[in-house]
């Protein structure tokens, strides 16, 4: 599968949550059927796999992760999970985008592969 680097601050869509199941330890795949990135971990199993727009799925890896909300201002939130180094947080349009990423970057670093067929706007 041919693989793109993102920086995870610009993570979004699909490649964050498959970025997001990768930094939890989960197994990925892709379904080409469903168009959705397939997460498996621990006999749970997760063929619509979309953390950064589901309180379902992110809601526990916040509390996984002990991840902070602050908001700082109008439009985004930043975001720190205690007991990592890393710094200065994580910021999104929405605090599950921000808790994602914070994970991401605390997990796999700034940057990070993803598979091209699932990075918006971009042909496979």
């Amino acid at each position: 599968m041919t693989t793109v680097i993102i920086k995870t601050s610009e993570l979004e869509g699909k490649a964050l949550d498959w970025a997001t199941g990768l930094a939890a330890g989960f197994k990925m795949s892709w379904n080409k059927i469903t168009g959705q990135p397939t997460a498996e971990k621990n006999m749970q199993l997760w063929t619509h796999w979309e953390p950064s727009i589901s309180w379902n799925q992110c809601g526990p890896l916040i509390d996984e992760y002990e991840i902070s909300i602050i908001v700082c201002d109008d439009r985004i939130c930043r975001y720190w999970a205690r007991g990592y180094s890393w710094d200065p947080g994580a910021f999104g349009d929405t605090p599950k985008i921000a808790a994602c990423r914070a994970i991401v970057a605390a997990k796999l670093g700034a940057e990070v592969e993803v598979p091209v067929v699932i990075v918006e706007g971009v042909k496979p």
